[in-house]
């Protein structure tokens, strides 16, 4: 609402106060021819796009020039760093540490001291706090701010994760996480689904070690490692059918086994109830007893050990269902690099991982929302693209006039690529909002000299003449609105107080896609006109007449 709101008040403002201020204080003077940089440059240009637009196969060979520049630079994306969002908070971080079930109070404040002691010999942090959560202790890190910075903020927390999972061995803490990122801490998540726990702990088993041979990957942990044991009943079928028995019976005696009938309550003197039960005489109370307890067959009575046994069987301590399906987590955390990075090769182990049907493995945490903002960002840039089409067919009142405009996209995303390589930003939601909002800026330049082209033709100039004078008379312009843009930007790129981690990669799209968009403009639209456009019947005279000549 903002930017619609600028946006409309600079167009008011530039048909009404520019028009009058430049009548009262702008006055016509001739100028004089002049040698200098400004007539060479017009000179090189006219020459290179009166070159180019000569023949229909020098502006083929253009396009196919930058055509392949653009499937180059896709090559660089995956040595741009990535991550969903840039960092909210400057110089501070909360830790969540998860410690065993049932631990004593006074162990647990004992090992809060410890993690403020380990903490307190992190250089850069400034001073920290331990709050007891009940099953959690979260430690809050204040870092050192100002001229006292000695290293980045990325590099104290993950020093801090280190110190703390280093206490795990010795010490009842189940797990170390930032409590500043996704849903449960951790930036990797998976999710294994499926129904039968033997073969979900199989397959998470799997994955974990998959996991743990990618570099950057630390501290895996799976929802297995929280397990405890119970134990089941096992039925041996083939002797209960051999004994002319069925399941339900063994149940049944079970259930008198250990029957406690309630049969009334008695009332005291002083108004008590006492509850009545009936029990068998014999109190059955131990496995042994249970197992050792003789039953009626066809072949006399036997015990029931000869018709079940007790097995022992690892359960989850919380068991977590999506959809209807029980599903298994695998948790971990990222070291010395990106998210990007790290989920294009979690994306490989995924693929790798062989499971049978009815299971499946899937992405949670960071990686999910990041590929949730990496397919909603190209769903905008999609519907961006069509209503700019719709605007510029409507003025052109053409349809193949916008595609030449929009040939320059491309080429602009080449000149955000090696800006973000370059300098090394974050391709996040910030960057993404930069390239979206760039397509609206670089298209501008492309207007203005297909209009002017457009003009000329109008006026009789062959092709060629129109398309290499639009370029000289709107080179000026389409410099001086690219230069005060990235000029008003470079504050942005070079900021470094708390805002920088979102003004900065913002800044250094729009700043590298404009600056090298422009320069490729004003040879590459005349190129794609020229391959799309007829001479006409004056012109083809023209040349006609010269040949014979």
């Amino acid at each position: 609402m903002i930017r619609w709101g600028h946006s409309l008040s600079s167009v008011i403002v530039a048909f009404t106060l520019i028009p009058s201020l430049a009548e009262k204080f702008m006055k016509v003077r001739k100028r004089k021819k002049k040698k200098g940089i400004g007539n060479w440059v017009l000179a090189i240009y006219e020459g290179m796009v009166g070159w180019i637009i000569e023949k229909k196969r020098r502006s083929l060979g253009i396009i196919m020039v930058f055509a392949a520049l653009f499937v180059l630079s896709l090559a660089l994306i995956p040595k741009i760093p990535m991550n969903t969002m840039p960092e909210m908070f400057q110089r501070y971080t909360e830790i969540l540490v998860e410690v065993d079930n049932g631990i004593a109070s006074d162990k647990k404040e004992e090992l809060a001291i410890m993690i403020d002691q380990e903490l307190g010999s992190v250089e850069d942090i400034a001073s920290n706090y331990v709050l007891d959560q009940g099953d959690y202790l979260i430690a809050i890190i204040n870092m050192t701010k100002g001229d006292e910075i000695q290293r980045e903020q990325k590099e104290v927390t993950e020093e801090s994760m280190n110190k703390l999972r280093g206490l795990q061995d010795s010490e009842p803490i189940r797990s170390v996480q930032s409590a500043m990122a996704g849903a449960a801490g951790y930036p990797v998540q998976l999710q294994i689904s499926g129904s039968d726990f033997e073969e979900l702990e199989k397959i998470t088993e799997n994955v974990a070690e998959k996991l743990k041979t990618i570099d950057g990957i630390v501290a895996v942990t799976t929802d297995m490692d929280h397990t405890s044991e119970v134990e089941n009943i096992s039925l041996k079928t083939d002797a209960i059918d051999d004994a002319g028995l069925s399941p339900m019976e063994i149940r049944s005696w079970l259930e008198q086994a250990m029957l406690e009938m309630p049969l009334g309550e008695l009332s005291t003197a002083d108004e008590q109830k006492i509850p009545i039960n009936a029990i068998w005489n014999d109190k059955i109370d131990t496995k042994q007893a249970i197992l050792d307890l003789e039953i009626p067959t066809l072949d006399g009575e036997k015990k029931l050990s000869s018709f079940m046994e007790f097995e022992m069987e690892k359960v989850p301590g919380e068991i977590s269902h999506k959809g209807g399906e029980r599903y298994v987590s695998v948790f971990a955390d990222i070291e010395e690099k990106d998210l990007g990075t790290i989920n294009r090769e979690v994306q490989d182990i995924v693929k790798e991982v062989e499971t049978p049907a009815g299971y499946n493995v899937g992405f949670g945490g960071d990686l999910e929302v990041q590929q949730e903002l990496l397919t909603d960002l190209a769903f905008v840039f999609i519907i961006s693209l069509f209503l700019v089409y719709f605007v510029m067919a409507v003025q052109f009142n053409h349809f193949g006039q916008p595609l030449i405009v929009m040939a320059i996209i491309p080429v602009t995303l080449i000149g955000v690529v090696l800006g973000l390589f370059i300098t090394q930003m974050e391709l996040n939601i910030m960057s993404g909002m930069g390239i979206i909002m760039l397509i609206g800026i670089v298209l501008n330049n492309a207007i203005l000299l297909l209009d002017r082209t457009n003009q000329l033709l109008r006026a009789g100039k062959p092709v060629k003449q129109a398309l290499i004078e639009s370029g000289t008379d709107r080179i000026r312009p389409i410099f001086m609105t690219t230069f005060t843009t990235a000029g008003g930007m470079l504050p942005l790129a070079l900021a470094s107080g708390q805002s920088a981690n979102y003004q900065a990669p913002l800044s250094t799209v729009i700043i590298s896609g404009l600056l090298f968009s422009t320069l490729i403009t004003l040879v590459l639209i005349p190129a794609v006109f020229r391959l799309f456009s007829r001479k006409s019947k004056k012109e083809k005279r023209y040349e006609r007449v010269e040949e014979t000549a």
